[in-house]
């Protein structure tokens, strides 16, 4: 147990005198108690001002709601696990009005859909697949270029190049 006072107002010792397995127990339900989390204070807690926000204390791995008495603005001040204050959150916020509709997005009905809008017809796919072959076939019959007579000539007097299409960085 440690020292004391008595009923004279004097220190004493006063030595240990559980019994081992109560103290075996008393250990037990204090680590118990000091594993589980503290509630937290479910108070509201008013500042006056974000310099006010900014400057309250807050222990290391918390965070607090702190509500601003000036103004309708709430903070969020929290701290890292090592106890440096993170930045310090600030929300404003307005009520609701019952009256008024929210502004939500709504998803289109089905039946509101114009699909001759978003899709072809049949009659439209063929006509389009019909164009398409016709351009790949003139693309396919394309004539060949011929050489004409400069080229031909030096190509048999084997002074140029052969060249790519695209022309090279060189020239």
């Amino acid at each position: 147990m440690g020292y004391c006072l008595n009923q004279f107002g004097q220190w004493v010792y006063q030595p240990d005198t559980q019994v081992p397995m109560d103290r075996l127990a008393q250990l037990q339900s204090q680590q118990k108690m000091a594993a589980q989390p503290q509630q937290p204070n479910q108070s509201l807690i008013y500042v006056q001002g974000e310099a006010a926000a900014k400057s309250w204390m807050v222990g290391a791995g918390q965070s607090v709601l702190l509500m601003d008495s000036e103004s309708p603005v709430f903070y969020i001040k929290s701290a890292d696990a090592s106890g440096i204050p993170l930045p310090l959150r600030v929300f404003d916020y307005t009520e609701r009005n019952q009256n008024i509709p929210q502004n939500v997005p709504q998803t289109p009905n089905p039946a509101q859909i114009d699909l001759d809008r978003q899709y072809v017809t049949r009659a439209e796919y063929d006509d389009l697949q019909g164009k398409y072959m016709e351009i790949l076939d003139k693309l396919n019959n394309f004539p060949a270029n011929t050489p004409t007579g400069d080229d031909t000539k030096r190509a048999a007097a084997g002074t140029s190049k052969p060249r790519n299409k695209g022309g090279n960085a060189n020239e």
